[in-house]
């Protein structure tokens, strides 16, 4: 009898990042869907985060399991140092393009890179932006598009008429955020705007129905991130009805609508725009229900990532990999 091929998603980060969520989904869905899949722990537990039914196997387990000739092992963009320290076959799952060209192993004097070693036998990109420029920097290499889930169920439209005076911040590209902020709390603290009567919330430590909940209640979201793979929050975001402030840059492109882009490092575009809307939203909340429009396209954007479009994709891939296995 012929064993499949196991397929092991490398886990690197403890946090909830949309990343790991992204490997773990893959590991359900695949083996909802009769692969022999696993979340695989070299280091450290499984994520207090994730589901109790997604398979997690650790690194004593997985050596004595792991067979080099069949098996195939999946790696964030960031270990990509491990396509030549861990033995057998390879799949760079690209979360990130920014941080994949900016990770240790690859230096301004690399010769032979990652994506071109014998053992990787495919790349998955999260956005067309990251499959483009994978594809025009590896030609050769088999790549595969990847799309996220969006839980449109946890993150729920709500209209602009039933949120708070709140406002949320995405904490990545901290320079730009820190140059906004402090703008829009000095005219605050000095009486020229509102902002004193509302509440900023930093996204960073809340687990996913916390981030939900905080979503469905905030007015606007913030993220100035420039440099993302596929913004899963921006996403949350917009599914959740809020107004989105963002630099209309890279896989941003793909998502926002043009009303939520600014140009990069245009600080006081962002910091009137939040000051405007702030303003119209306490004194009269019908002023800002023009708004409404945008966030209901806003979020059919969100809902178009579904888990059948996901499962589709990922399946599609895994189907031509393993055609010669199963």
């Amino acid at each position: 009898m012929i064993k499949l091929p196991r397929i092991y998603y490398l886990m690197v980060n403890g946090s909830a990042t949309g990343g790991e969520r992204h490997s773990y989904e893959h590991v359900d869905i695949l083996n909802d869907c009769g692969f022999d899949a696993y979340a695989l722990h070299l280091v450290g537990q499984r994520h207090p985060w994730c589901g109790a039914e997604t398979r997690v196997i650790e690194g004593a387990a997985f050596w004595d399991n792991y067979d080099q000739t069949r098996d195939y092992i999946v790696l964030p963009e960031t270990q990509v140092s491990l396509t030549t320290a861990l033995p057998g076959k390879k799949v760079i799952f690209n979360k990130g393009l920014y941080s994949g060209f900016n990770s240790p192993e690859v230096r301004r004097d690399t010769i032979c890179y990652p994506y071109t070693n014998k053992n990787v036998v495919a790349a998955f990109a999260v956005s067309d932006h990251n499959y483009q420029h994978l594809e025009y920097a590896f030609p050769d290499i088999k790549l595969f598009r990847m799309y996220a889930h969006i839980d449109c169920d946890l993150f729920a439209y709500r209209t602009l008429s039933s949120k708070k005076r709140q406002i949320a911040l995405v904490v990545k590209s901290n320079d730009s955020l820190s140059v906004l902020y402090h703008i829009l709390n000095a005219r605050a603290r000095a009486g020229k705007n509102n902002l004193a009567d509302y509440k900023l919330i930093f996204l960073e430590g809340y687990t996913h129905s916390q981030v939900a909940e905080i979503l469905g209640d905030s007015l606007m979201l913030i993220s100035l991130n420039t440099h993302e793979g596929m913004p899963r929050i921006v996403l949350e975001a917009m599914a959740s009805g809020c107004i989105i402030a963002g630099h209309g840059t890279g896989p941003l492109k793909e998502c926002l609508l043009p009303e939520y882009q600014f140009e990069p490092d245009d600080s006081l575009a962002i910091a009137r725009h939040v000051e405007d809307i702030a303003k119209a939203f306490q004194e009269n909340v019908e002023s800002v229900e023009s708004w409404n429009h945008s966030t209901l396209a806003a979020r059919k954007m969100a809902e178009a990532y579904t888990k059948d479009r996901q499962k589709r994709h990922l399946l599609e891939a895994w189907d031509q990999l393993l055609c010669g296995d199963r």
